[in-house]
């Protein structure tokens, strides 16, 4: 699975220029030519370090190698086959660039929602409420479910305390006045971390199963199934979803029935949890939705 932004070309460049330009290799371009014709002799840097060479029409320092570009990019940067293999754009990592989102506008269909919180069928959910999308050729994503980021609001700041190697996926999330340790359950060796999250950390509760993504991983050697221990995704993860949904709104009765300035305002119509749920609680009961949901404890 590729990127349908991704395109190939094959371009030229001199290997003896100070600065390397790349030239898309076209018949426009070859017409023009001097490098792969008799004509290569008259070029001054030839001239600066002449070679012999087994072909008199092509000048002994030229290269045409093979690469790869974004369509959609507004400036094309040129990837040498040979470096492809670190570009996102090849694999079914291309999903989470913020370019292909912002272009292709992807819309899944037929994603299940628990009293609007969507629940997509391909993901993976910690109990914690982050999710896992391992794909096939062995790339996983991880970040925070729409659930948690109803009951986060936006996020003013994002720090990662694991960022390469392989190690249990950790974040700090500070929404208000508050701190949360997301932890992720499984270990699973850290390839990069979405950096682009410190800048606008909003981004995270506003599309956390697209450009909100935390972590970009690959299975850890020697480390148990990524998977293991979630709640697969599909039918019994929208099960998973409505019996937290539903815990949470006995939480608020039991714990939560006004926030710290005496306003009743912590269920939206509908019987829903209201957003930003955790900036108007009070310290106590902030920390006991925390250890109840979305602490590394969770088992539910």
């Amino acid at each position: 699975m590729q990127c349908p932004f991704l395109r190939e070309t094959q371009v030229q460049s001199c290997r003896h220029a100070l600065v390397r330009k790349l030239i898309v290799r076209n018949p426009e371009s070859l017409a023009s030519a001097r490098c792969s014709s008799e004509a290569h002799v008259e070029c001054p840097l030839y001239a600066e370090s002449p070679q012999e060479f087994g072909d008199p029409d092509r000048c002994p320092y030229l290269d045409e190698p093979l690469v790869q570009f974004c369509a959609a990019a507004p400036v094309q940067k040129f990837i040498p086959f040979s470096e492809a293999v670190l570009s996102r754009c090849g694999s079914a990592a291309f999903r989470y660039c913020d370019l292909y989102i912002t272009m292709a506008h992807p819309e899944e269909a037929d994603v299940p929602h628990v009293d609007g919180i969507p629940v997509p069928p391909w993901l993976d959910y910690a109990a914690n409420h982050m999710w896992l999308d391992a794909s096939d050729d062995g790339v996983f994503h991880i970040g925070i479910d729409a659930f948690l980021a109803r009951a986060l609001g936006p996020v003013d700041r994002i720090v990662y305390l694991t960022t390469r190697g392989v190690c249990h996926p950790a974040v700090v999330l500070s929404a208000g006045a508050a701190d949360y340790h997301m932890i992720f359950p499984n270990r699973v060796l850290i390839h990069a971390p979405n950096t682009y999250l410190r800048a606008n950390p909003a981004k995270l509760t506003a599309d956390p199963y697209r450009s909100g993504w935390l972590f970009e991983c690959r299975p850890a050697p020697e480390s148990a199934d990524a998977r293991t221990g979630l709640h697969r995704g599909g039918a019994a993860a929208t099960r998973w979803m409505q019996s937290e949904f539903d815990r949470m709104g006995a939480f608020v009765h039991t714990y939560a029935e006004t926030t710290s300035n005496g306003e009743d305002v912590l269920m939206a119509d509908g019987g829903a949890f209201a957003p930003d749920l955790l900036r108007y609680l009070n310290r106590e009961q902030a920390a006991r939705l925390y250890h109840a949901f979305f602490s590394p404890a969770s088992t539910r």
